[in-house]
Formats: C-alpha cells, sequence, structure tokens
C-alpha cells in the first residue's frame, strides 16, 4: 500500500527576540530582524485536528497560534504528490515538483535503468560519530533543483547566518535544509543516533555525539505508552505496550524499531532540537538564524492507527504540550 503523508497544514513560524534594526539609520518603529526565526512542520496534521481537539489543548500550545497567529484554514498545494519529499521541498522553496524536482519520494531514472531515492548520493557517507565517516552511503541535497529559504538567507548575509535542519526522517531533513545549511541531523533508527552526511560535514560535532553517546532511547525502557487523562474517548488506557524477552537488553534493535512508531520520539527530537539551539549559538549572532524543524513520528502514527485512531488522539494532545 502507498504510504502517503499528508503534510501538516500547520507550519509555526516563531520569531524568538530580535536584533539590530535592518539599517543603521532606521527610523523609530521601522521593523527590526528577528534573532531565530523556526518553522515547524508537523507531518501528517490534518488541519481537523486543530478544531477536533482544540477543547483538550493547553493555554500555550496550538492555542497560542490559534487566538494570537494568522491561521489559514484553506490552504492548497497545486500538486497531487502529497509525500514527504515532495512536501518538504515544495515548503521550503516555494516551488512545485516540476521546478524544485523533487517528484516523488523514490522514482525510476532512466539513466541509471533503477530506482532512485529523493536524497540519496552514493559520493557521500554517513555521519554517526565525531571520530570517522561510516563506510555506508550518505545523503544529500543534489536531487533538489530549487533553492530553499535557509539557502537565501545564508547568501543574502554571506552566509554569516546560520542555518540547522532537523527531522526523525532523512529526506525531510535533506529537503527543508536545502543546498548550503549549517548542518542538516537525521535519526537513523537502526542504532537510536542522529546522524548526518559528508556532504555537511566529515564526523559529527562533539555537541551531538555527545547526545547519542547517552542512548536517549533508554530513557523509555520499560515504559508503556499509556494515554493522557484528558485524552477523548481513552483517558489513561495503555495504548502500546512493548513485549521483551528475558534475554533481550534494552535499548536493543527491537525495542528501537518499537519506540519510532510512539510518541516518545517526538520528545526525543525535540531535546536534539534545544542542544542544537544551545550548542550552535543560534539566534545569537549578528545576522538571523534560522532552524527548521519536522515531527515525523505523527506521520508514522497516523499511517499506522489512522486519523481517527486513540493513538492520534493522544499524539495530538502531546504534541500540543511539548516544549
Amino acid at each position: 500500500m502507498l504510504r502517503r503523508t499528508f503534510i501538516s497544514s500547520l507550519i509555526a513560524i516563531i520569531l524568538l527576540g530580535w536584533s539590530t534594526p535592518l539599517r543603521p539609520e532606521a527610523t523609530p518603529g521601522f521593523p527590526t530582524r528577528p534573532k531565530l526565526v523556526v518553522v515547524l512542520v508537523i507531518d501528517q496534521f490534518r488541519y481537523d485536528y486543530l478544531m477536533r481537539f482544540r477543547p483538550y489543548f493547553v493555554k500555550g500550545g496550538f492555542n497560542r497560534l490559534l487566538d494570537g497567529g494568522a491561521v489559514f484554514s484553506d490552504c492548497r498545494y497545486d500538486y497531487a504528490t502529497t509525500m514527504t519529499g515532495p512536501g518538504h521541498a515544495t515548503l521550503l522553496t516555494g516551488a512545485y515538483p516540476d521546478v524544485h524536482g523533487i517528484i516523488e519520494n523514490n522514482w525510476y531514472d532512466r539513466e541509471h535503468q533503477r530506482e532512485v531515492y529523493c536524497v540519496e548520493d552514493l559520493s557521500t557517507r554517513v555521519v554517526a560519530n565525531s571520530v570517522k565517516a561510516s563506510p555506508s552511503p550518505g545523503l544529500s541535497p543534489r536531487n533538489l533543483s530549487a533553492s530553499t529559504l535557509g539557502d537565501e538567507l545564508r547568501m543574502a548575509t554571506d552566509f554569516r547566518a546560520k542555518a540547522v535542519s532537523i527531522s526523525l526522517k532523512d529526506r525531510a531533513a535533506v529537503l527543508m535544509g536545502g543546498h548550503t545549511p549549517s548542518a542538516a541531523y537525521w535519526y537513523d533508527v537502526g542504532s537510536g543516533r542522529f546522524v548526518t552526511s559528508t556532504y555537511y560535514m566529515p564526523t559529527l560535532p562533539a555537541w551531538a555525539d555527545e547526545f547519542n553517546q547517552q542512548i536517549p532511547a533508554k530513557q523509555f525502557c520499560g515504559e508503556k505508552w499509556q494515554a493522557l487523562a484528558e485524552t477523548p474517548g481513552a483517558g489513561g488506557k495503555i495504548l502500546e505496550e512493548f513485549e521483551s524477552s528475558p534475554d533481550e537488553t534494552c535499548p536493543d534493535p527491537k525495542f528501537l524499531g518499537w519506540l519510532e512508531v510512539t510518541p516518545f520520539m517526538n520528545q526525543i527530537e525535540l531535546a536534539f532540537a534545544t542542544d542544537a539551539i544551545r550548542s550552535e549559538k543560534l539566534g545569537q549572532g549578528p545576522e538571523t538564524d534560522l532552524l527548521t524543524l519536522s515531527l515525523s513520528v505523527n506521520d508514522y502514527i497516523g499511517h499506522e492507527f489512522g486519523p481517527y485512531s486513540e493513538q492520534v488522539a493522544d499524539t495530538t494532545l502531546r504534541t500540543d504540550q511539548s516544549r
């Protein structure tokens, strides 16, 4: 069955702090630059979730946007392929697949006579630690034929601005980041680590390696996915529970596979993003920096359980409460 991904209708652009005026001679009231722009994409987050679950939202979550932000409830993209690769590329380039080149997550390449992945790049290698690159083929935006918001921001500031892209999905991180990001990171479920490729850097920075060494999935060993008390129709119910064998150690690959389809993954991803902001000093330089962040587990859970499931309801409320 085709795994079609419906990109979130909610894209939060948050302006954090302010810097100096756009030009020294700016008069009072002239617009100022934000220090950091955060573009948040929630994969497979349907607009009706905002309406169905709004009575259960907290004050500082989605209600902050619904009450005080510009909300566009009738947005349309003039193309048919609602998948992760084309969608994230369209959101950050402002172009459609016939222009930016990402027509599917995968397509048949007539020149090489095989199917290719939208962000594959056999000339690169996976980078999973601060010592050396892996022998495994890496990823890059070589198939992306348009510039992203981050590319334009970096070029406009003579590359003084920083642009960092993060997602659980590699294609989301790569395509949001564009051609010239400071860094792009994604999650490798097989190892439970955030990784990148040699297209961006030869080794992981120390802060990212340290995050991985702490084994972020370990904190959820023995955890059950228990619905929040306020989740409609499932308050307090055990939704999913990992069944381990006596000889298994946690987190092993089997546990990591189970964890990948739970809302705990948003906690891991947001913790990594928080470390990235702090360690990369995003928003602390002379130019406006950019963080693009895609929460992917909402999509995994939507595919696994369906949009009207208890699991999606609970994940939506947990996403609302995420910090």
